[in-house]
């Protein structure tokens, strides 16, 4: 009988299902628990909502800010120190995030956290996928981040270990976790294919010559003479448009992130489970958006894809802020702006990553993201901080995220206009 060899599986993938791994430890461990977090330290101090929506803004101020210099490592160091940092910097800040007695302690300790869980986590992964994939790039982004979806819904047992041995006993176990996790991990993280001898998507191709941001030769397996510097994409209105329309994502995420579980019990009367299970369907809802989206967005027009997202966003939040007290209806109505905003969360992060790395190239995409980033903070740290202001001074809800929900329509606007660029020089030799 013949001998049929097992066909060999392209290491790209390996680095997808670390990235998974990763993505799944900060998501339920540290962002898709903001919220529970929230709820145990209002009950534990007292704080106000604007107090604790504070601390989180303050640190996605840190995070974005740092956004140029952590681009510029990953491209210079290779993602896999920065996760090898990120990961005992996040351990460390969940370890000493237990032993907080005061506002001032809080604030520090989640800075702490969040420079770890961006070094660690989706800006570092999503420049190791997209130097790895070209062809199926928006489907590799898109399982990768489903790590962070399924993170989300593993988020519940951070409900469930709260409500049983209490929130302190449980963020210093997910600190030790983070620590051991994440140094194994970081060791089968690649740079780029031509660290290990293979090539983009695996695919047979030429090796052509070129120079890294070091000024070092390279052997590369694609022809990246078509990539953006770094200047060169700051220059170009898609690279604004772009961010912009990211950044009006996030004004809904990190509201709903922050404010899901205050609003859900302080304002509607629900449950600490109740409101775990509208977390739980939130991030199902996401993993078949991610998943799909992946799929779908190698195949069609990415930008219309987002503005279909942005709408969606935007009509999950009204949903919310207009559900009414406990109630049948009122429940309903919380399922479909979970499902909804699910499905909207999962399917545009995927597609706006691979968007941005088919505009402007891999070579600097870490610099590029990283740039990026400064913007998009903008809308992650004011969502929250707007929430927690209107909240306190109105004494609910409704009119901050309705104000939310105006300002982030402007993102299918920015989406659509971000238009593919034209590389300097592009046009002219076409030209001549």
């Amino acid at each position: 009988m013949p001998r049929f060899k097992r066909p060999k599986i392209f290491y790209g993938w390996w680095i997808v299902g670390n990235g998974f791994i990763l993505q799944l430890l900060v998501s339920s461990l540290f962002f898709n628990s903001t919220g529970a977090y929230a709820s145990a330290l209002h009950e534990s101090f007292g704080w106000s909502n604007t107090s604790l929506n504070l601390g989180f803004s303050l640190n996605r101020v840190e995070s974005g800010a740092l956004g140029p210099l952590q681009g510029w490592a990953i491209d210079k160091f290779g993602p896999a120190i920065m996760i090898r940092i990120g990961a005992i910097l996040l351990g460390g800040g969940l370890i000493l995030f237990s032993q907080i007695d005061t506002l001032w302690q809080f604030y520090v300790t989640y800075s702490l956290l969040a420079v770890g869980a961006g070094l660690a986590g989706f800006m570092t992964l999503t420049v190791a996928v997209v130097n790895w994939f070209q062809r199926l790039r928006a489907r590799a982004i898109g399982f990768m981040q489903t790590g962070f979806a399924v993170g989300g819904i593993f988020s519940f047992l951070v409900v469930i270990a709260i409500d049983n041995i209490g929130w302190r006993t449980t963020v210093l176990i997910a600190g030790i976790v983070v620590i051991i996790i994440g140094q194994l991990v970081a060791g089968f993280i690649y740079h780029r294919p031509e660290d290990r001898g293979d090539t983009v998507d695996g695919d047979p191709t030429l090796h052509i010559q070129g120079i890294d941001t070091n000024n070092k030769t390279f052997t590369s397996s694609i022809d990246d003479s078509g990539d953006f510097t770094t200047r060169e994409a700051l220059r170009t209105p898609s690279f604004w448009f772009l961010s912009l329309g990211h950044a009006a994502s996030v004004l809904i995420v990190g509201t709903v992130i922050a404010n899901l579980y205050l609003h859900a019990r302080d304002d509607l009367g629900y449950s600490f489970w109740e409101v775990g299970v509208i977390s739980f369907i939130i991030s199902v809802s996401q993993v078949f958006g991610l998943i799909g989206g992946g799929y779908v967005g190698d195949k069609v027009n990415k930008r219309g894809l987002l503005v279909v997202c942005m709408l969606a966003h935007v009509l999950g939040l009204f949903l919310l802020a207009f559900a009414g007290e406990r109630s049948l209806i009122s429940f309903i109505i919380l399922l479909a702006f979970a499902i909804i905003h699910g499905l909207a969360w999962g399917v545009r992060p995927a597609i706006t990553q691979a968007m941005r790395a088919d505009y402007f190239g891999r070579t600097h995409f870490g610099k590029i993201m990283g740039f990026s980033s400064m913007i998009i903070m903008i809308g992650m740290t004011l969502g929250p901080l707007i929430a927690g202001l209107v909240s306190d001074w109105q004494g609910d809800y409704r009119l901050a995220f309705s104000i939310i929900a105006g300002v982030a329509l402007l993102g299918s606007v920015f989406f659509w206009l971000a238009k593919p660029p034209t590389k300097p020089g592009i046009s002219e030799k076409a030209n001549a």
